[in-house]
């Protein structure tokens, strides 16, 4: 004989959402005599006519894979009420019984974390990031340079973040430190009139890395100056913590690093981000 997958009960937590899309009238139920999982809900928004939906399950100790959901769920879901998934339970939960949590989430469908294009455009075969060139295309212009009395910062268009235009002009810079030294001196850096300067993270520095480039690894016609050397990042190499990571700006390659090293090691302060 067929065992059934069974509930013994459900829990419905609060249903959730982002900016101003709200998720009400949360309802779940077992299919009788099936393994099929029914929910209801309503969702609504104030800026925009499509969401994206997502369920979450969790057993009490650890969440619940959830995969094969048909009906309203995932991207471009119209807003309303009357919305309904199923999820196949059998196709993910191998446990009889046990008590489950439900919360169905929505936001306004934008990436909650947009991956960009790497600048890569020359294919060395089908099928690769020059041949795809997937993801968030750079903005035009990319960067913006902005004058505060003689102090000079650029905005990246693309993520927002300020840099200091020229890191080997600043006073006290001797373009030359370890890392605790590095992450000393973006802290204490009051600059353009901001005292809120750190070290990069390793993914902020990579963000300006140009993977088309094999020559000064920034994008083309970029306003920064004198920027060709290996730089800090404040990410420590979780492997080795004695280690840091760190790119080569020359080439756009990503190394860990001593952190007790200084020749040749540069520091390229930051602000701004989320």
């Amino acid at each position: 004989m067929k065992t059934l997958y069974l509930i013994c009960s459900v829990i419905l937590l609060e249903s959730a959402a982002f900016g101003e899309v709200a998720v009400t009238n949360l309802v779940v139920a077992q299919r009788p005599g099936t393994k099929l999982m029914d929910i209801a809900y309503d969702v609504s928004s104030s800026t925009t006519n499509m969401v994206a939906v997502w369920l979450t399950v969790n057993n009490g100790i650890s969440a619940v894979t959830a995969t094969n959901l048909a009906g309203s769920v995932g991207a471009g879901i119209p807003a309303g009420t009357g919305k309904a998934m199923v999820w196949d339970m059998g196709t993910g939960w191998n446990t009889n019984a046990a008590t489950l949590s439900f919360s169905v989430w929505a936001d306004d469908g934008e990436p909650r974390c947009p991956v960009v294009k790497t600048g890569q455009t020359v294919s060395y075969r089908t099928g690769d990031d020059g041949d795809l060139e997937i993801g968030v295309a750079w903005p035009v212009p990319r960067f913006t340079v902005v004058t505060n009395s003689t102090a000079q910062t650029v905005i990246d268009n693309l993520t927002g973040l300020e840099w200091v235009q020229a890191p080997h002009a600043l006073s006290g810079n001797s373009g030359s430190t370890n890392w605790t030294g590095a992450v000393d001196f973006c802290n204490n850096l009051v600059y353009a009139g901001h005292s809120d300067w750190r070290l990069p993270s390793i993914n902020e520095l990579e963000s300006l890395v140009n993977c088309g480039a094999d020559n000064s690894a920034l994008p083309a016609g970029h306003p920064f100056i004198s920027v060709n050397s290996t730089y800090w990042s404040g990410t420590s190499y979780a492997f080795n913590t004695g280690y840091a990571w760190c790119v080569h700006m020359n080439d756009g390659r990503v190394d860990n690093c001593d952190k007790t090293y200084s020749n040749g090691y540069e520091v390229w302060p930051v602000r701004g981000g989320q």
